[in-house]
Order: C-alpha cells, then structure tokens, then sequence
C-alpha cells in the first residue's frame, strides 16, 4: 500500500490540537466567518511563517470570529514526495479563506484558488504570526 492511504490514521495519530482566544485585537467585524490557515515554524503567535509550502513543520488556523487559533503538526512534512499536495488538501478540507504562506509551488496554486482560497505569499522570513493575521485582518 502508497503512504498516501495511510495519510487519514497518520494525521489521527500525529495531529494535536490546541485552541485558545487571543487577546489582541478588537474583534473581528467584516472579518466573520474569515478563517486564516498560516503555515509556520511553530506553535505560538511569536513564530514565524514557514517559508516552505509542503513542508512547514505548522499549520495554524486563526478563526476570526471566534478569534481562536488552532495549531496542527504537519503530518506530512517527512515525505519523500507529495507533502505539498497533502498540506493543499489539509487547507482546502478545514474550510479556510486564507492561506498565509512564505512560497507555494505553482501546480498547488491553482488547486488551492479554484477550492476558493486567497492565497498571500512572500513574506519575508520575520514576520511573525500574530503580524500576519492582523495584516489579513486589515486587508493588507
């Protein structure tokens, strides 16, 4: 069997999920509903965006409603091949709006557009999460 099929029970076993309210900021009004995927270097608003799509050791999701961020390991990120489009198909099935990434390849960009997700890439290596979601809060 492909490592593909086994790709449900791995992330059953590898994902851990941490969920809390953040206190910056003032709430989200036109932003309801705005889900941000961040790919990341780790767990904490203080990390910075990954600059690698596919093999970004994070993925964080900031529910502008709730103002909640959910922090997920990537479980894909040790793959010989197709972590990039294991991440895509994470992004696409958590519902997000955005995804907030250092680089993205080129075959993965249109899959991710056409399922409705707005892609904002480069930025640079410093830019922290807590910095990129208000930049999408704010309409960058």
């Amino acid at each position: 069997m492909k490592l593909h099929t086994y790709l449900p029970m791995i992330l059953l076993i590898s994902i851990f999920i941490i969920s809390y309210p953040l206190t910056a900021g003032s709430g989200a009004t036109d932003n309801d509903g705005v889900i941000i995927a961040i790919t990341s270097t780790g767990t904490s608003l203080e990390s910075t965006v990954s600059q690698n799509f596919g093999r970004f050791p994070y993925l964080l999701f900031y529910d502008c409603k709730d103002e909640t961020l959910t922090v997920l390991e990537n479980p894909g990120v040790e793959l010989r091949s197709g972590a990039g489009r294991n991440a895509a198909e994470l992004v696409i099935n958590s519902g997000a709006t955005y995804l907030v990434t250092g680089n993205i390849g080129d075959r993965l960009e249109p899959r991710l557009k056409n399922a409705g997700i707005q892609i904002v890439t480069g930025l640079q290596k410093s830019v922290t999460i807590k910095d990129a979601i208000e930049m999408i809060r704010s309409g960058y």
